[in-house]
């Protein structure tokens, strides 16, 4: 049965309030720049394009998953919140409320080295690469509602904000972790060590982990220790909001279980 405190947090989230605290600067919050550094320099380095891709936990937000189009055939992207998916449908459909995220998507493009003149064409080829908005729920073991798996799995600043506490952490982790495919890689952005963060004033509860705490857990669960990346990044433009750094991880699972 669900957190009733958890509940009441869910039912609070307003997706056009966060995206207005979080995603309407002119340009890339201090965190956000070096987090999309990472990103890029990661997939670059990885040689490959993945046959699929889950953003799981997208939240009202799809710039992460701009800078993945490129390296992915398939998109798919889940979240909790109807109304979530719902900010995501608009933009995707050029509806005329939708969210304006050209800033942004030319800071991403700038941090991996692309030039801001293929806004355009990479808007065009990430909506052609997003197949589906998914329903999901990481406090259920089966969190899609079906046993799938994919070639990438990305999650920014997710499980960290449906955990409760850290033993519920790993087991949401561990929910996560199962979607990926033998062979398959993740990458995560997390709020590092902080017990909550603020949405216009109003605080949501988040459980503090730590770069130990995803090396742990992904060890556990096979992916390669060797291929594990974890780092902190300052991140001082959120001090006052609850956090003062984020966790950025990646790493590719073995190809046996």
């Amino acid at each position: 049965m669900a957190d009733p405190d958890a509940e009441d947090s869910y039912r609070a989230f307003e997706p056009r309030d966060y995206l207005r605290q979080y995603y309407s600067r002119p340009q890339l919050a201090a965190d956000d720049a070096r987090l999309f550094r990472s990103l890029c320099d990661w997939l670059r380095r990885t040689g490959r394009v993945f046959p699929t891709a889950l953003d799981l936990g997208c939240g009202p937000t799809i710039h992460n998953t701009f800078a993945i189009a490129p390296y992915a055939l398939q998109i798919d992207l889940a979240d909790y919140l109807p109304a979530n998916l719902g900010e995501v449908r608009k933009w995707l459909n050029e509806a005329p409320d939708a969210h304006d995220w050209d800033a942004l998507f030319r800071d991403v493009l700038t941090c991996e080295g692309a030039s801001t003149a293929e806004l355009e064409r990479r808007k065009a080829l990430y909506r052609s690469r997003v197949s589906a908005l998914l329903p999901c729920d990481l406090r259920c073991p089966n969190p899609l509602g079906w046993p799938a798996r994919y070639d990438l799995v990305t999650s920014f600043f997710c499980p960290e904000c449906v955990a409760k506490d850290r033993d519920e952490w790993g087991m949401v982790m561990s929910r996560v972790l199962g979607l990926v495919r033998p062979g398959g890689a993740v990458y995560f952005a997390a709020v590092g060590d902080a017990h909550r963060y603020a949405v216009l004033g109003r605080w949501f509860p988040c459980t503090p982990v730590r770069e130990q705490d995803f090396r742990e857990v992904l060890v556990r669960h096979n992916f390669d220790a060797s291929s594990i990346a974890a780092q902190a990044v300052p991140a001082p433009d959120w001090v006052e909001d609850g956090f003062d750094h984020i966790i950025l991880v990646n790493a590719t699972r073995g190809q046996s279980r």
